[in-house]
């Protein structure tokens, strides 16, 4: 469901007019971001992510402009590292998938959910924070959990949290103050627009 569900359109467009391809668009379900020693701030996070940047054409060899796009809504996952890692694999961490990395240095994230931010504005638009998705427990296997359980959070219009947990029969509410121990987690922020209603109803 989340690959029919973009949440960035990622645009590459050669300066070439002669380029035999001069236009290359993708798209991907999630923004992967990285904490390290727990130093974030997802507003910038997001809006380092969504500059335009160049790089070599590989079809031509010229400069290709490349901008990222988000559509009526984000998922983000979050992974905490460690500020040391990037200096033991000698690679830039923030250009691979994190799942590649085969060391275990990945650390749960303990956060509240008081603690994550419920609005951001990009390019003049307001998403919403409408819920997290928490991986509980589990032994570690590199930067993913190799055993655990999923639980989700969702935020409603009336500003109360919820909590659903299929070894449960009933939705429950959600402690806003007992730290979570998760390993990674997905926050999706919905663009206020009207797609909201519907959109909602597909991921609750």
């Amino acid at each position: 469901m989340m690959n029919e569900l973009p949440s960035l359109i990622r645009k590459s467009r050669c300066e070439n007019d002669q380029c035999l391809i001069p236009l290359v668009e993708t798209s991907s379900s999630k923004l992967s971001l990285n904490v390290y020693e727990n130093e974030f701030q997802i507003q910038r996070e997001i809006e380092d992510n969504l500059k335009t940047y160049k790089e070599t054409c590989s079809y031509c060899g010229n400069e290709r402009n490349v901008s990222t796009e988000i559509t009526t809504h984000l998922f983000i996952e979050i992974t905490s590292l460690p500020k040391h890692l990037e200096a033991s694999t000698s690679i830039n961490i923030d250009t691979i998938p994190l799942d590649l990395v085969k060391q275990n240095y990945a650390k749960a994230i303990c956060w509240s959910l008081l603690d994550l931010t419920t609005n951001i504005v990009l390019n003049s638009n307001v998403y919403k924070l409408r819920g997290a998705v928490i991986f509980h427990g589990g032994e570690r296997c590199g930067l993913r959990a190799a055993t655990g359980h999923y639980t989700t959070c969702a935020l409603r219009s009336n500003e109360k949290w919820e909590s659903y947990d299929d070894t449960k029969l009933n939705v429950t509410s959600s402690s806003t103050t007992r730290k979570k121990d998760m390993n990674f987690y997905f926050t999706a922020f919905n663009k206020t627009c009207i797609m909201y209603q519907s959109f909602i109803n597909v991921l609750f």
